[in-house]
């Protein structure tokens, strides 16, 4: 999990920035380690960030509105971070579901290479988003979404609401998804 929600408000922490606070968090890189095999540790690593990030809100409400608040991931770092963001809003929101373009073959390749685990469906990839009809009853697809995130220029916002920019269409993700012609330049 990326995302945490302190004093009502949703941060998203790009990948490089939870690495970083995981580590500082656990104690130690073997502690850090062991919290990907062991689901208590990780919980534990988890609390620990969001007191940490809780802490900040209280002692510097201005740098935890400047710095923690707001999503500004451009390039590379948009990239990188396409999948994760994607995937944490359809936890977060129970919307959709993520589907695996890569072949047999790929996801072989990716998983011997380790590529994988940076981005486990690769950078091509679909979003099935769904009609939220409760608990009970079985959800809807209304509509299917292709990820290419090689495109992503930059993705801005706050969580649950950002908006990816690629070349071609931004997506606005929030209560609902609305897909726009892209109108900015890069």
């Amino acid at each position: 999990m990326a995302y945490f929600f302190i004093r009502g408000e949703g941060i998203y922490l790009p990948t490089e920035r939870l690495q970083k606070l995981q580590r500082e968090v656990a104690g130690s890189a073997v502690e850090y380690a062991r919290s990907f095999l062991d689901e208590k540790k990780g919980a534990a690593i988890d609390k620990k960030i969001a007191e940490h990030l809780e802490s900040i809100a209280i002692d510097n409400p201005q740098e935890f509105q400047n710095e923690w608040l707001s999503i500004r991931l451009y390039g590379e770092q948009a990239v990188d971070n396409t999948f994760w963001i994607i995937a944490d809003w359809i936890e977060h929101t129970g919307r959709g579901s993520l589907v695996d373009f890569r072949s047999a073959e790929q996801k072989i390749s990716q998983s011997h290479s380790g590529e994988d685990i940076q981005n486990p469906y690769g950078n091509y990839f679909g979003i099935n988003l769904n009609a939220k009809e409760g608990i009970l009853k079985p959800s809807k697809t209304l509509a299917k979404i292709h990820i290419d995130a090689e495109s992503v220029d930059k993705i801005m916002g706050q969580f649950p609401n950002f908006k990816i920019y690629t070349s071609s269409f931004d997506i606005q993700f929030g209560e609902y998804v609305v897909i726009l012609p892209s109108v900015h330049s890069s």
